[in-house]
């Protein structure tokens, strides 16, 4: 090895060793030290050396490492930064994304929703983590399906490379909107940003109550129900299941409307029972949120 080549060897070596330590560094110093009114001009600056990719990496990252991971101080301030600003379109082209498409209610309301999008005469794109399986609910047929590379969180070349995927398809589809239905996801952040970098709107269709895990018996999962005004913040629009929820995320100044899921056309035509006996069937699936002790009692 001649000794130019030797010297790139022990660069690129000393890059791979302290290329974390940077981005933890850099990302700190932006979530925690530049005032607000500097934000821009820093996120300008920083362009310059990183990709959107790199640059979304590299502070998700950083709120990875705080002592407490606080993704309300990363949406906060993300949501002050020009570059992450959506901007009015029409609406030709929906997006849409979830972890699967098969086990639960999302993925059924998911099956529907976007049947009745392409219906109404709009182009779907379905991202998934998960690959097609034939445990899957109905797809239409003209619902374009993505699957993103699954982000180790923890990892800022993972989450780079699932942004790099997402961006290229938002432009390749031209989606014009992107509806987001991990609604307590804190990888949400990521997509968020990789979306509205190029002004796409962003919006999160809830699927629960706003206090379903700030019972949690998993700390981390109570602590971080309780930031998520904070990450909403990120969000043009939350969609909420019933008034409650929609006055409780409207009470901290987000954007709130109120919907219902759609009903599928067998429970529409199902015959209802008299009520007249004192038989009762439950049917959920077996998992602390759903209370099912509670229904019992």
């Amino acid at each position: 090895m001649d000794k130019t080549a030797d010297i790139k060897f022990k660069i690129d070596e000393l890059e791979e060793n302290n290329i974390e330590q940077l981005y933890e560094k850099a990302g700190f110093e932006f979530l925690n030290c530049v005032p607000d009114n500097k934000l821009n001009e820093y996120a300008e600056e920083m362009l310059k050396y990183l990709s959107v990719e790199q640059l979304i990496s590299m502070l998700f990252y950083a709120a990875q490492k705080e002592e407490i991971v606080d993704y309300g101080k990363l949406a906060e301030k993300v949501s002050k930064l020009k570059m992450f600003q959506s901007k009015p379109r029409e609406i030709k082209t929906i997006a849409t994304f979830y972890f699967r498409m098969f086990n639960g209610g999302a993925e059924k309301v998911i099956s529907l929703l976007t049947d009745i999008w392409v219906k109404q005469g709009y182009n779907v794109v379905l991202f998934t983590d998960k690959e097609a399986s034939s445990d899957d609910y109905h797809i239409n047929s003209k619902v374009t399906r993505i699957i993103l590379p699954e982000a180790v969180w923890q990892d800022f070349k993972s989450v780079e490379k699932r942004c790099s995927v997402l961006i290229e398809n938002l432009k390749k589809y031209n989606v014009d909107t992107l509806i987001y239905h991990a609604w307590n996801h804190y990888g949400m952040i990521c997509d968020a940003m990789a979306c509205k970098s190029l002004g796409v709107s962003f919006l999160v269709h809830t699927h629960g109550s706003f206090c379903t895990d700030t019972l949690s018996e998993i700390p981390w999962c109570a602590y971080e129900s309780t930031l998520m005004h904070k990450v909403y913040l990120i969000a043009d629009l939350i969609i909420a299941l019933n008034k409650s929820d929609c006055a409780y995320w409207k009470s901290f100044g987000l954007n709130c409307t109120h919907t219902i899921n759609p009903v599928p056309e067998e429970i529409k035509n199902a015959k209802t029972s008299k009520l007249n006996r004192k038989n009762i069937i439950m049917v959920c699936r077996i998992s602390p949120e759903k209370q099912v002790l509670d229904g019992i009692k």
